[in-house]
């Protein structure tokens, strides 16, 4: 923290009424920033970790998963790690530094311990002092945690642990305030919050210091959660209350080309026969699936279920198409599977991604194609195919597998 003694990318109408990022992170397998409106002044995350002096930490851990509606690839943290933000953001509300910003940050804390702190952010030179934002994990009244957001003893709101919320917020160093907001709702309004060029300033990339970065979950002193983060936008400005409505939920894109989410909507089975369940419910992870088991395979060594599917993206040209498969066997034994992408101009099956052992724990496992040339062919179609094999002797000579959540990602 700091004290004055401590010293182009297109928007969506969402980003709306003519405020714009200036860098925005969306941790889809990578630190690059996605949204760079000041460059070259905008740099890749850093993962590092400690109290100060810090150290770097690596590799990012990037999983999949479910933000709102949006199936995409997340980064683990785990205290004390946190993410260095060179945001490029400048000096502004009438002093050296960054005295007027908002930040969006799409965040899913993990099983913290009543009572516990986990820091938003930390404004001050290499995670020096204190984070300057936190979330504090009370009671429920039913033994169960629930969080409330704020600084200096001034907490509210509801922030649900091991789920995906969307924390906006915004400071005005020139009236001192903070008003914090929780998917969409005001949460907190703290006011006598610092001064112009105080403690909740920011460094910038231009300002009288050789700094130009705030820590993202930053603590020095163990006041950090632990979880997974989707998004972080910046902003150079105090959006108001409408401006962060027009944000959306968590999960919403800001800014930037869009990407795609599809559904399959045909499925051919070259082996295999339909227990129950129908190309319906690989539309919803709900644990819901569709049921597959073996028909008659000769070869046992051969798949013996095996489907192809396909869906429609409206972009034409991607950089990267990811198809992800949520699935798991139901009956026991030794299996492994399949998913590979289909390549339009060779008619080859390419980026394949076994999985072996293959069991009746649900998982989710991706084929990425980056680049992703020829993965959609000139009327926008997608084809992608599963196949499960057997890798032993199974107990049960119909042995059937589920498919819950199936879909490509597909970015411009």
């Amino acid at each position: 923290m700091r004290n004055l003694t401590l010293l182009s990318a297109a928007l969506m109408f969402a980003a709306a009424f003519g405020q714009t990022p200036v860098s925005g992170f969306d941790f889809d397998g990578t630190l690059n920033p996605y949204l760079d409106n000041n460059p070259p002044n905008v740099f890749p995350l850093e993962h590092r970790t400690g109290g100060s002096p810090t150290a770097p930490f690596g590799p990012t851990v990037f999983v999949s998963d479910t933000v709102g509606t949006t199936t995409k690839q997340v980064a683990k943290f785990d205290a004390p790690q946190f993410f260095r933000v060179l945001h490029g953001m400048k000096s502004n509300g009438g002093g050296d530094y960054v005295n007027l910003y908002t930040l969006v940050i799409d965040v899913k804390f993990v099983n913290p311990a009543i009572g516990s702190f986990s820091s938003l952010y930390n404004s001050n030179d290499d995670n020096r002092n204190d984070g300057d934002t936190f979330i504090r994990w009370d009671d429920n009244g039913f033994g169960s945690p629930i969080g409330k957001i704020g600084i200096s003893g001034q907490y509210n709101g509801e922030i649900q642990p091991n789920v995906w919320n969307r924390i906006v917020l915004t400071y005005d160093a020139t009236i001192g305030t903070f008003i914090y907001y929780v998917n969409g709702t005001v949460a907190q309004t703290v006011t006598g919050a610092g001064v112009v060029d105080g403690r909740w300033a920011l460094y910038g990339y231009e300002d009288l210091d050789v700094y130009d970065h705030y820590d993202l979950f930053g603590d020095n002193d163990g006041d950090n959660g632990s979880g997974f983060v989707s998004l972080l936008v910046n902003y150079d400005t105090v959006l108001t209350a409408a401006q962060v409505a027009a944000l959306g939920p968590v999960g919403t894109r800001i800014g930037g080309a869009t990407s795609e989410t599809i559904a399959p909507d045909a499925l051919t089975l070259q082996r295999g026969q339909i227990v129950s369940g129908t190309i319906a419910n690989l539309a919803v992870e709900d644990n819901v699936a569709l049921r597959l088991k073996k028909f008659f395979v000769a070869n046992p060594v051969e798949p013996f279920v095996w489907g192809t599917l396909q869906g429609t993206t409206s972009i034409l040209n991607p950089s990267s198409v990811t198809f992800r498969v949520k699935s798991r066997m139901v009956t026991g034994g030794q299996f492994s599977q399949e998913i590979e992408q289909f390549n339009w101009s060779t008619s080859l099956w390419e980026n394949k991604t076994e999985t072996n052992p293959f069991n009746t724990i649900y998982g989710t496992r991706e084929s990425v194609a980056n680049p992703a040339t020829n993965k959609v062919n000139g009327s926008g179609r997608l084809q992608a195919r599963i196949r499960t094999f057997p890798r032993g002797i199974s107990a049960n000579p119909l042995p059937e597998t589920d498919w819950d959540l199936v879909n490509w990602t597909v970015n411009p």
